[in-house]
């Protein structure tokens, strides 16, 4: 009785000492992982929408307008003097969820600064849509992975070949 007690005394300890270790770790984890930012926060544009390039602001201009235009997305207006480019309202994807379809839409506004060699492409307003109603946030990772990086690249792809 006393050795079956020791035992399950035994196994319990052995679990709090592996288990609860690790889910404190991954609570930890996800709680980073898991970050969506409000529209208007200027950590997304800073940290996930901005990049810089060793490419004049002439030469990233060009090179945003020629990606927006291989990623087949329309441009709405172009102000080469204040380096601003916004593009159309572009469906991006289009999925069923619960049953429903829906139709997910994004417009960017970029602001292209820079002197010398060195520019600085950044989104200054993001927007999306699920059938046609606004987002108040985003995930990142998501965006970023699908929307994003991809922009960027294609933008990085464009000035190489200038």
């Amino acid at each position: 009785m006393f050795i079956g007690n020791y035992k399950k005394i035994l196994i319990k300890e052995d679990f709090m000492k592996r288990f609860i270790p690790a889910i404190i770790v991954l609570l930890i984890l996800l709680t980073g992982c898991f970050k969506t930012y409000k529209m208007d926060d200027p950590e997304l544009y800073d940290k996930h929408l901005t990049r810089s390039f060793n490419y004049s602001r002439e030469k990233s201009f060009n090179a945003t307008l020629a990606a927006l235009k291989e990623m087949k997305t329309g441009i709405e207006k172009v102000d080469i003097e204040k380096g601003i480019i916004i593009t159309d309202k572009a469906v991006y994807e289009e999925r069923f969820d619960r049953g429903k379809l829906h139709t997910f839409k994004n417009k960017y506004y970029f602001q292209i600064t820079g002197n010398g060699n060195n520019s600085t492409v950044k989104v200054y307003k993001y927007r999306e849509w699920d059938n046609n109603v606004e987002l108040e946030g985003v995930y990142p990772p998501y965006q970023g992975e699908k929307l994003w990086n991809p922009l960027f690249k294609e933008i990085q792809n464009q000035l190489d070949v200038r």
